[in-house]
């Protein structure tokens, strides 16, 4: 049971991940990119978001002067 070879796959597999986060914690770079796109993400949801609480405003408006065009914000 000493030698179990499902053991020494999980060992090496941890020791792997752990290899891959001290690389990942090292490079600002990566880093940097990685808030960078976050932030694009993040803006496109808003900005998502936004739209369509204007179609659910529009479409709950009864407004004949509405003629199906999203307000503007």
């Amino acid at each position: 049971m000493a030698n179990n070879p499902r053991n020494n796959a999980n060992k090496k597999l941890k020791h792997h991940q752990n290899q891959d986060s001290d690389d990942f914690d090292s490079n600002p770079e990566a880093w940097a990119t990685l808030d960078k796109n976050f932030k694009q993400v993040q803006s496109v949801l808003d900005r998502h978001r936004m739209l369509i609480q204007q179609v659910n405003d529009n479409h709950q408006s009864k407004n004949p002067n509405n003629n199906g065009h999203h307000k503007e914000g």
